[in-house]
């Protein structure tokens, strides 16, 4: 229970026995006079009576003020019970708390109370940490942050902004030992009975590792934006709702044409044949996987030249957004040759197996025949599976090898 709650029941009880010993006094005036009337109107019966009267009046007052005052002191001891439980209950939620519980004066900007705790926190002691104006317990640059922004609160507070009550922020501290501990502090307006801000409720924590750990994620990003945006193979990332393009890497504005501007403008659908588009919306419409390859793709440069590429796929998180990772390897040239290395071979082919009047084949290392041109049968009356498979007519003595070696001498 609140401070004010108990004066205000204090209060509360004091005025109930003031009404009650008046509400009974006045009844009393009243009803013992109209008895005494009715009584008698003997001057000197009635004065006794009076006297008597005034006698019964004190002894009732006295057992009335007596239960009402005993009842009062029994909520007072209850109360005060209470408040010392709650006492207790605070120090010790304060004295154990890894954080530091901490009140500070409003005018004087000295700390009031601090927890134990502060010492693990900057190597100060409690007393020493007393002795100190706030300003020695932030570093330069906090404490110029923090008096620019107080006033502005207050202002704020008392204007009946209720926002500005509590406050969350970020500070360094300066400990014993030299070094710099940065904390999250909390902080709460407190106030008096005229609503003037009198106190600043603090808790403090060390936040050493959670800096630790974004430093080694902003140096864990700054590598990945590193390694995307310098990476010699075309990488995006795209929104798996939308396709619209997310990011880009200087790879991919070389190859296709479109400044990071313009990608960030477009979506999938913008680099793609329109004839390939319904084949693209079925490849994006998969569940969420680590890593996969799509396979080969026609897209559209900005030049409205069309290449071929091999898609591999990563889903990832961007910022919140489910995405995918895009890399696309130009695979162009390579389709190019492997075409026109298929072509050649098939010229190679036609002349081979048209020419009737010479034979070709191939062998492996242990001279073996594994391929011979059609026209052996023609030439020898051997047909070519009987032919492929045997060794070279120089290295064996099947008679198919007679018949070749009689052959090549003849001619």
């Amino acid at each position: 229970m609140s401070l004010d709650k108990n004066v205000s029941r204090n209060k509360l009880t004091i005025m109930k026995i003031v009404s009650i010993y008046a509400l009974f006094g006045g009844l009393w005036i009243y009803t013992s006079d109209s008895l005494l009337v009715s009584i008698t109107h003997n001057p000197l019966l009635i004065s006794k009576l009076s006297v008597l009267k005034g006698f019964v009046f004190i002894s009732l007052t006295a057992l009335l003020l007596y239960s009402l005052i005993a009842r009062m002191v029994s909520q007072l001891k209850t109360t005060e019970d209470s408040l010392h439980t709650t006492k207790n209950l605070y120090r010790l939620i304060s004295e154990n708390s890894a954080d530091v519980i901490w009140l500070m004066d409003i005018e004087t900007q000295y700390f009031t109370y601090v927890s134990p705790s502060v010492e693990r926190l900057r190597g100060y002691t409690v007393e020493e940490v007393m002795r100190q104006p706030v300003e020695l317990a932030l570093t330069p640059e906090s404490y110029h942050r923090i008096a620019e922004l107080l006033p502005l609160r207050l202002k704020a507070f008392l204007a009946g902004d209720e926002r500005a009550r509590i406050n969350i922020t970020e500070i360094e501290q300066p400990c014993k030992d030299g070094s710099i501990v940065p904390t999250e502090v909390v902080t709460t307006l407190l106030t008096n009975a005229d609503h003037t801000v009198t106190t600043i409720l603090g808790v403090s924590r060390n936040i050493s590792e959670r800096k630790q750990f974004e430093k080694s994620l902003h140096q864990s990003m700054e590598q990945y934006r590193m390694l995307f945006k310098n990476n010699p193979m075309p990488l995006w990332v795209y929104d798996r709702k939308t396709l619209a393009f997310l990011d880009v890497n200087d790879a991919a504005v070389h190859r296709y044409g479109y400044s990071a501007e313009e990608f960030r403008s477009m979506t999938l659908k913008d680099i793609r044949p329109a004839e390939e588009i319904p084949k693209l919306l079925k490849s994006v419409s998969h569940d969420k996987q680590l890593m996969r390859e799509t396979g080969i793709w026609k897209h559209r440069k900005k030049d409205g030249t069309l290449i071929d590429v091999e898609i591999t796929v990563h889903d990832i998180d961007y910022y919140g957004v489910p995405a995918r990772l895009v890399l696309a390897e130009d695979v162009t040239a390579w389709k190019q040759a492997e075409e026109a290395l298929q072509e050649s071979a098939e010229k190679m082919r036609l002349l081979i197996e048209g020419n009737r009047d010479f034979f070709f084949y191939t062998q492996d290392t242990n001279a073996t025949i594994t391929y011979i041109s059609p026209s052996i049968e023609k030439i020898t009356g051997y047909s070519v599976d009987q032919w492929i498979g045997q060794k070279h007519w120089f290295a064996s003595d099947s008679p198919i090898n007679d018949f070749a070696r009689e052959k090549t001498r003849l001619h």
